[in-house]
Parts: C-alpha cells; structure tokens; sequence
C-alpha cells in the first residue's frame, strides 16, 4: 500500500494480526511486504540528491514551514518558470539581508516583465542599467513620468545630472545658454522700436536722447527735411559724455547734372553741395561694427525732390563710451530747419 497519498506510510501486513488468524510466515507476504517498503523508500527524496523529485512539493500545511533559515541558508536557487506569491498572508518584501558588497540580480536577454500589484510600487535608490553604458529606461510612457510643475522642461544640468528649466512668463522663449549651462526662459529680443518722431520746421539741431544700451543698429529717417542755409546736414553721435564733433572718417557724393563729392570730419554728411531750396527724403543706417571700441559704421542714401539729384554717404567713428543719443544738424552749427520731420528706430 505505501504511502496513502497524504503523508502516512501504511504497512500491507501486520505479523502479530497474522499470529493471532494463524498465518504462518511465508515468502510471498514477505515479498510483498518488503516491496512496500522498497516502493516507499523509492518515493522519498534522498539528502544525497541521488533520488529527486518527480512531481509537485507541497508543505503539509499552507503557509507554515521555511526553505532554509537564517543559520542554514541555501547556495542557489534554479527556476525555470516563475516565483509566484499566492494569497494575502505571504510576506511582502524580498529582502537581501545585511549584504556585505552590491548584489546583482540579472535578467536574461528576452522581454522581461516586473509585474506589481496596480498601486504605488516603487523602486528606490536603484539603478536601471539596460544597455549596460549607464541608466538607462526605454519605451516609458509620459503617463508614467512622475508629476512635475506645469510649464518646466527637463534638462541636464552641468555635471551631467538631471534638471528642470524653470517656467518662463507668457510670451518668454526658450533661450541656449551655451555649453555648460542649461538653457532659461527668457523675454525675445526687442525687435525694433520706433522712436518719437520730431519736427525739423526749426532750431538748429533735432536730438534724439535715451538709446538703450545694447543697441546695435540705428536708422535715421528724413521726410522732407530742409534747412535755411547752404551747409550739409550731417549726424553726430553721442554718449554718457556728450556729442562727439571730430574723429569722423567718411564722405557724401552729389549725383546730379555734376558729381560733388566731400569729406566730413565733424560728423556723418548726409547731404553734400546742399542748398536751401533742397527738400530730402531717405534713410541713414547706423551698425555698430565694434562693441569693445564702440565703433559705428554710417551708410546713408536720401534723395532731392526739388530737383533730381541723389546723397549717398559712408563713414565709421569710435566713441568713447556706449552709444546713448545722436543729433541731426549742419555742419556749421548754425543753419537752421525749417521744413520736414525726423524720426529714428532702434533695435539690439
């Protein structure tokens, strides 16, 4: 009979039943009985591992016995298939006691999947190295990404570490910070701003005051502009310390019936050979071509509407310091306006 199928090893005969039925001891009972045993020892596994399991190992009672102990640990353990907690009693951790270097747990190279109950698991102060160079997580969908702060960015920050970009203020843009840093939200460039116009119907010179600091180009417009004498209008630039009247190196030319060209030292020429019947209209454009030597360069084109005839200029002059104002006047100084409007625009 052998074992009874729940862990009781149950004997075919009994000698003293036999004595007291008068059953003599004979070969045949005694064979079977020495196969039961045979066929019990054959069903039990052996501590020398020369006889192993051949099916399912149960406990005798659900969730009461250890594999192992503090004190008698096992070496390895080889699973082919899946560890698989049942129930609501089992411990809930798996835990790797007091180890004395890193462990490792190492998955094989196939699709593998960390399956947790749908709450708030979480793995901490680990490292995910996938592609073996490093962190690294692939194929995580934005759902999964922890809740951050609406309108930051993530980057990295000079050490290689992670990092947000802080939330810019509406109509900021994302701006590079070169190398090294990482990249801020800042307000755009201010394009081009338009200053007040002014008109030139007198006085002897229209100022314009206030450019901001950083600016790098300047226009200069003329709408009609005429004066009462025969001098040239000419621009002046200026800074903290006030409009500069020399160091100028340029000229203007005269296209009409004859070429006229002159030199200005005093300022940029805007017109040359000029009269006061002279109404012009055109552009003078400022560029600053050295922001350490604060020097500008001039190109101007304006134009006569009394009679044909074009003014096209060009010079440079370095300030002293930043440019912060311009004038328009005669190069005598004295000449006054008496016609048109002036206006300029500024970028950085």
């Amino acid at each position: 009979m052998s074992w009874n199928g729940s862990g009781t090893f149950s004997r075919i005969h009994d000698w003293v039943t036999d004595k007291g039925n008068a059953i003599g001891i004979v070969a045949t009972r005694h064979d079977a009985e020495d196969d039961s045993f045979a066929a019990g020892i054959q069903a039990c596994v052996t501590k020398n591992g020369e006889s192993k399991f051949t099916a399912s190992c149960s406990p005798n009672a659900d969730a009461s016995y250890s594999l192992g102990s503090a004190t008698l640990k096992w070496v390895n353990a080889f699973l082919s298939g899946a560890i698989k907690f049942v129930g609501t009693s089992f411990t809930t951790s798996i835990a790797f006691t007091d180890p004395t270097a890193d462990r490792t747990i190492t998955l094989p190279d196939d699709d593998i999947v960390i399956i947790g109950a749908s709450t708030t698991d979480t793995f901490t102060n680990k490292t995910f190295d996938a592609n073996g160079t490093g962190n690294s997580l692939s194929n995580v969908d934005v759902a999964d990404l922890a809740n951050g702060t609406d309108g930051e960015l993530i980057t990295w920050d000079a050490s290689g570490a992670p990092a947000v970009v802080a939330a810019g203020t509406a109509t900021h843009v994302l701006t590079s910070n070169g190398a090294g840093a990482a990249p801020t939200f800042q307000a755009p460039a201010a394009g081009i701003t338009l200053g007040t116009q002014q008109a030139s119907t007198s006085g002897t010179s229209i100022d314009f005051t206030g450019i901001p600091a950083g600016t790098k180009r300047i226009k200069v417009m003329f709408s009609g502009v005429s004066t009462n004498g025969t001098a040239s209008i000419i621009i002046q630039l200026g800074d903290s310390g006030g409009f500069e009247t020399t160091g100028y190196l340029g000229n203007n030319s005269f296209f009409a019936a004859v070429t006229v060209i002159a030199a200005f030292t005093t300022g940029f020429g805007v017109t040359s050979n000029h009269v006061a019947a002279n109404i012009v209209h055109g552009t003078a454009t400022l560029d600053l071509e050295n922001a350490s030597a604060f020097t500008w360069a001039c190109t101007s084109a304006l134009s006569n509407s009394v009679t044909p005839s074009q003014f096209l200029g060009s010079g440079v002059k370095s300030l002293s310091s930043e440019l912060t104002q311009l004038r328009v006047i005669a190069s005598n100084g004295t000449d006054a306006f008496d016609a048109g409007v002036i206006n300029i625009s500024y970028e950085s």
